[in-house]
């Protein structure tokens, strides 16, 4: 670990590169023969307990099919009292009965009625009337003893087996009121196998069927085990719940245990992988190893020096922005991901830099701003004082016109000057009120005004002086050249935001002065500082998504509306004003 510790970082990735290379080839070839084969056997081992599963599912569907016809046969009427009667007349009736029932079931499998002395009576195969079965002993004797349908190894009958000799037995009494009238028997030949079974038997597997007691029903390829070899060959197999393996030379041999109907399933499938063509990875394992420690070596060789080239460039770039030379550049062609990096660095130094130049220009400002506002600060003092004093000199007199002017401007000079930043909305409308007072008496008769806010907003809190600006702007522009001019202040929420419009019918603006004052950041316009000051008030206090928003039609008017939060203030609304 301390060797790799002092590599550098082009020689670690080389050395990294070249072995992440080369041990997944190594443990490839190493462990792919076993991993091979292991899945090869997971994956043959899984297609056939699905096989089986398959294969057990059809016979029983097959078997549950063949249920229902006996079923159906031994509970039907006219079949009951034809076996009862010994010399019934109605034969043809019988018959077509029959094969109603067994409609699209005899392909591969012959139906029989029985007498309750074993004669037969009625038949869907060619098998003569008349023929006989015991009733002590074998297919008829298993009928009636059991309620339903029975299995019965047709084998233990036959010496020989061909396509056409019944290897499977189904049976099953039929009684009328307690007794025994008959018997309903199904033979399953050879050919009835071999056409179920055909979808399973096609890449040399080999099924084989055996009652409960491992006598041999059925085998797809004639191969006929003796009962005690299956026995001892069922007992090779290792026990669990379901289908049970056997793993032979190169076979794999399944079994399952049907305890529903009495049978097991034996499936033999080819297995495993021959030796050539192990042997034959072996060697494509050995020849790509070989392969891959030359291009790995190369490839390694070229990656980590096209790795490391950026790294240093963009090494050597921040050791220069640490010294202060913001205007350092990467001159860069790559378009990956280095590239990306790269061009990143660039804007994101750039962007620095510019940030660096505004944030000094801004400061400038500041401090020019905060010079000029203590300098402001001491003439509305004065000047508040010297209107005081002539507001007295003119009661004295009873002078009332100056009484008023002089109340509502030292009303205006009294918010301007105060400390508080922010007001409720009724004292910033009392502001403007008093400001309209006064060009009422200086514009007498020109113009008319109106407020129309809801009084649930009258207590929002809102900057001071933010509307006096916008009405002054309109007395002084819009109005200039009216004679009956008309301003009205309109309030209400938007979406959770207080919008307060100023309005006139003035001469209003033309487009390009709209665009302009539309824009988020505009420049300081002569004619029009209210509009300007307010726009950045707002923006410096809630941000770039909060300011003014112009509409204006030449001759018809102006509406400036200011959007703010809408922020409840805990001041409570008294009497008088007092910022």
């Amino acid at each position: 670990m301390n060797f790799f510790n002092r590599l550098s970082f082009k020689h670690r990735i080389l050395l990294g590169n070249f072995l992440v290379g080369l041990l997944p080839m190594l443990i490839c070839i190493i462990c792919f023969m076993q991993v091979f084969v292991v899945s090869l056997e997971k994956h043959n081992k899984e297609l056939g307990f699905r096989q089986i599963h398959e294969i057990d599912l059809c016979f029983s569907n097959y078997l549950k099919e063949y249920q229902v016809v006996t079923n159906l046969i031994a509970t039907n009427p006219l079949i009951q009292e034809a076996l009862i009667e010994p010399d019934y007349k109605n034969k043809n009736d019988v018959y077509l009965e029959l094969y109603r029932v067994t409609e699209g079931m005899r392909k591969g499998a012959s139906i029989s009625l029985y007498d309750a002395t074993g004669k037969m009576r009625w038949g869907t195969s060619g098998t003569l009337e008349g023929s006989r079965l015991p009733i002590r002993w074998g297919v008829l004797r298993k009928a009636c003893e059991n309620n339903g349908m029975v299995l019965y190894d047709g084998n233990q009958n036959q010496n020989g087996r061909n396509k056409s000799t019944a290897l499977l037995y189904l049976a099953r009494a039929i009684k009328s009121r307690d007794d025994v009238a008959g018997y309903v028997v199904i033979e399953i030949t050879a050919s009835g196998f071999s056409d179920l079974f055909s979808s399973f038997t096609m890449n040399n597997e080999t099924i084989m069927i055996t009652d409960s007691f491992w006598n041999p029903i059925y085998s797809s390829d004639n191969t006929y085990l003796s009962q005690s070899v299956l026995k001892s060959f069922a007992k090779s197999f290792e026990r669990e719940n379901g289908p049970t393996l056997l793993k032979g030379k190169n076979t794999f041999s399944f079994l399952h245990e049907n305890k529903a109907y009495n049978y097991n399933i034996f499936l033999t499938t080819p297995a495993g992988i021959t030796n050539d063509a192990v042997n034959l990875m072996r060697a494509i394992g050995f020849l790509g190893f070989i392969v891959a420690v030359i291009l790995c070596g190369f490839i390694s060789f070229l990656l980590s020096r096209g790795l490391t080239k950026p790294i240093n460039e963009l090494k050597q770039a921040i050791k220069k922005v640490e010294n202060g030379q913001l205007d350092t550049r990467i001159i860069t062609n790559r378009r990956d991901e280095f590239g990306e990096l790269l061009d990143r660095f660039n804007h994101m130094n750039e962007n620095l830099q510019l940030y660096t130049e505004k944030l000094v220009e801004r400061q400038k400002e500041i401090s020019e701003i905060r010079i000029r506002l203590l300098q402001a600060q001491l003439k509305p003092h004065f000047l508040y004082n010297s209107l005081d004093t002539i507001k007295w000199m003119a009661k004295m007199n009873e002078i009332e016109g100056v009484v008023d002017i002089a109340n509502d401007l030292a009303q205006i000079l009294r918010c301007s000057i105060s400390d508080n930043q922010f007001i409720p909305l009724y004292r910033e409308l009392d502001v403007v009120e008093s400001y309209i007072a006064i060009q009422k008496i200086r514009f007498s008769g020109k113009f008319k005004h109106s407020i129309n806010v809801p009084e649930d907003l009258l207590d929002i809190e809102v900057p001071k002086l933010i509307l006096q600006p916008l009405v002054e702007n309109s007395i002084i522009h819009g109005l200039r050249d009216k004679e009956s001019g008309q301003i009205s202040i309109i309030g209400k929420m938007e979406n959770g935001n207080l919008l307060l419009t100023v309005r006139d019918n003035g001469c209003g603006m033309p487009p390009e002065l709209v665009d302009k004052y539309n824009q988020a950041d505009f420049d300081k316009d002569e004619g029009h500082l209210g509009i300007y000051n307010v726009s950045n008030i707002l923006k410096l206090y809630y941000g770039q998504n909060y300011g003014l928003y112009v509409t204006s039609s030449i001759d018809c008017g102006t509406d400036i509306t200011v959007v703010l939060p809408a922020k409840r203030s805990e001041d409570k609304r008294a009497e008088g004003f007092n910022c």
